[in-house]
């Protein structure tokens, strides 16, 4: 006999608990000024600090993406499990996370993870989980555009940018151009848009890039740039 599970924000922790639920954060620990927080389980080993970046940017599609490879490094089992431990004697269970449910909602994403896995005894609302399924497939950087530059003139200009080798992640051989020695603000942003636009996603050290391969060179921005207004360089690296 499966636990009764429903979802809610952490704005609603403390008449959950007193409604007799064991409250289980699904994004790690509790943040913010909310009532009764430190009452709150987690789930061992499942956290969502590195999507910080992605989240301002409201790059829910990297958020979905880099949530999802949680549960497959941890396994169904492994998290059903640690549900079980978390709740106790309790028979309900509130899982939760900050946003409320008009935005993006990890809890949603795990509730579709436990019934993909079996798990059938969720209350969830179904309009508002098939508006957060929209939200996981949303693409920040394809919805912003680009400026249809030209594939050579990508070329040219990278050809003749000065590139610095990047000597403090030696572990991560890559180089990179900055945007003030460029020569043309305008040419470098468009650059930029094109990159996450048409950009594969990435995960490196679990942060989500759209890397661009032109040639024998992969190049990529970086997530904490949250804008494409606020790049001031440019990565690349040498495929091998």
């Amino acid at each position: 006999m499966y636990k009764l599970i429903i979802l809610c924000s952490f704005n609603e922790i403390e008449a959950r608990l007193n409604e007799g639920y064991k409250v289980i954060s699904v994004t790690g620990k509790v943040y913010g000024n909310y009532l009764k927080k430190e009452e709150v389980s987690r789930i061992r080993g499942l956290s969502t600090y590195r999507n910080y970046y992605h989240e301002r940017a409201r790059d829910f599609l990297a958020c979905f993406v880099l949530y999802s490879k949680e549960f497959e490094r941890l396994g169904y089992e492994r998290i059903r499990k640690s549900i079980l431990e978390a709740s106790g004697e309790s028979n309900k269970i509130a899982i939760c996370d900050k946003n409320e449910e008009t935005d993006f909602c990890y809890r949603y994403i795990f509730a579709n993870f436990l019934l993909q896995n079996g798990y059938n005894n969720i209350i969830i609302d179904v309009a508002v989980m098939n508006k957060q399924k929209v939200l996981w497939s949303y693409d920040v950087y394809k919805a912003r555009g680009h400026h249809n530059i030209a594939l050579e003139t990508i070329k040219a200009s990278f050809e003749t940018a000065n590139w610095h080798f990047a000597k403090t992640m030696p572990k991560n051989p890559h180089s990179y151009t900055l945007r003030k020695e460029f020569g043309n603000d305008g040419l470098f942003l468009s650059i930029v848009k094109h990159i996450r636009n048409f950009g594969a996603i990435q995960i490196f050290e679990k942060q989500i890039y759209r890397t661009l391969t032109i040639d024998n060179y992969q190049y990529w921005t970086m997530a904490c740039d949250l804008e494409d207004e606020d790049c001031d360089l440019i990565n690349r690296c040498e495929i091998e």
